[in-house]
């Protein structure tokens, strides 16, 4: 559903891209906020998104490729249903799930039927919001907090929790190749609020609580038509 089709792009400037993606290299940056963030380069916004919320470099191109060829074993090396042609990235929802799933994330995907609203972000990512509270990694059990309500505390303070979601382009190349756009939203347990992780944003940008990022998606569904979101946590 989400493949991006390229039959408008002469092909010999294609291949001049697929050329000079094969040779560029990452850029990423640590900005005040301590957080890890992978700019934009060429198709590959899947990539960036993920390691985004990994918080760090640990997946590339090579690696989403795989996927696609496992997904897809009898298509070719240029052709393949889950990414753009010649292998320029702009990998489908597919290949982002397996990722995430083997990366040890539950995911939902949001029913796009229902406004995502922030009980529905809750509802799913059990976070304490309260910025001047004490961090629950140093809650000791008590009697009204026994050790395993204590644990669970600790887990959930430990664990990652992300938006992944898919947007119609505004950069250079989307714009050439009609395509979508892999973002992602993080939570910053440090400052506890909601980052936006965008690769095509020059440092990651805060979004505030619960309800503001419920606005940000909101925002997003309602100006750029239909945008699957993908609740990814990882406990």
């Amino acid at each position: 559903m989400l493949v991006d089709t390229f039959t408008q792009i002469p092909f010999h400037i294609l291949l001049l891209l697929h050329t000079r993606s094969v040779a560029h290299t990452r850029t990423h940056t640590h900005t005040h906020t301590h957080m890890y963030h992978e700019r934009q380069k060429w198709a590959l916004c899947g990539v960036h998104a993920i390691n985004n919320l990994l918080q760090e470099p640990k997946l590339d191109k090579t690696f989403f490729d795989t996927i696609c060829e496992e997904l897809a074993p009898s298509s070719s090396k240029y052709w393949n249903p889950h990414r753009s042609v010649l292998g320029l990235g702009n990998y489908d929802v597919n290949v982002l799930l397996v990722i995430l799933e083997r990366q040890g994330f539950q995911v939902k995907w949001h029913d796009l039927r229902d406004t995502i609203t922030s009980a529905t972000l809750h509802a799913y990512f059990p976070i304490n919001e309260q910025k001047n509270c004490d961090s629950v990694d140093s809650v000791a059990p008590t009697q009204s907090q026994p050790e395993s309500a204590s644990a669970t505390a600790r887990a959930t303070a430990a664990a990652t929790f992300g938006i992944v979601v898919n947007l119609p382009s505004t950069g250079i190349w989307g714009t050439l190749s009609k395509g979508r756009h892999w973002a992602t939203l993080l939570w910053s347990r440090e400052k506890k609020v909601w980052m936006n992780l965008n690769s095509e944003l020059k440092q990651p940008e805060e979004i505030g609580d619960f309800e503001q990022c419920a606005k940000l998606l909101q925002h997003w569904q309602r100006e750029k038509g239909e945008c699957p979101i993908l609740l990814a946590r990882r406990d």
